[in-house]
């Protein structure tokens, strides 16, 4: 999937309220790009629709 991540940032910042200067911009950019590829990879792993969510979580 082709995303234009820069257009999305822009986006998200003008919604949000959120202003990004223009030197920090492109390490935003950047950081989006890396969080979408690690989010790609975990959607692409299929589960079985078998297996739930456990109720809470219990650190040991």
């Amino acid at each position: 999937m082709t995303q234009d991540i820069p257009a999305y940032v822009d986006a998200a910042a003008s919604l949000l309220g959120l202003p990004i200067a223009p030197g920090h911009r492109d390490a935003v950019i950047e950081a989006m790009a890396m969080i979408l590829a690690q989010a790609d990879l975990v959607l692409a792993f299929d589960l079985a629709h078998t297996i739930e969510a456990a109720p809470r979580f219990r650190p040991c």
